[in-house]
C-alpha cells in the first residue's frame, strides 16, 4: 500500500550482498523525476531519504510516485504518496 509522506520519506531495504545501488522515482505518467546513485552498498539494512524534490531540486506536487530500487540483481518497486 502507498505510504503517504510530507515533506520527506525514508526508504529502507536490505541487501544480501554488496551491490551498486540506484533509486529512480517516476510520476504517474512514467516520467523520471529523480535518480539517485547510491554507490556501492554493503550487505545488511540500508536507508535513503527523499525530500519530495526532483533532479533540479524543485519541490514536486502532491500525488502518487513510483520508486524503483535497483541493487545488483535486486529490483524492488514501491508506490509512495506525496502530500503537500
Amino acid at each position: 500500500a502507498p505510504n503517504p509522506f510530507n515533506p520527506r520519506t525514508t526508504v529502507r531495504f536490505e541487501l544480501a550482498q554488496s551491490a551498486d545501488a540506484m533509486i529512480e522515482i517516476h510520476d504517474v505518467t512514467g516520467r523520471l523525476v529523480k535518480r539517485a546513485q547510491l554507490g556501492m552498498l554493503t550487505p545488511g539494512l540500508q536507508s535513503w531519504t527523499w525530500h519530495g524534490r526532483d533532479h533540479r531540486g524543485e519541490s514536486l506536487g502532491s500525488g502518487i510516485y513510483y520508486l524503483t530500487l535497483k541493487a545488483g540483481e535486486l529490483r524492488e518497486q514501491r508506490s509512495i504518496v506525496l502530500l503537500k
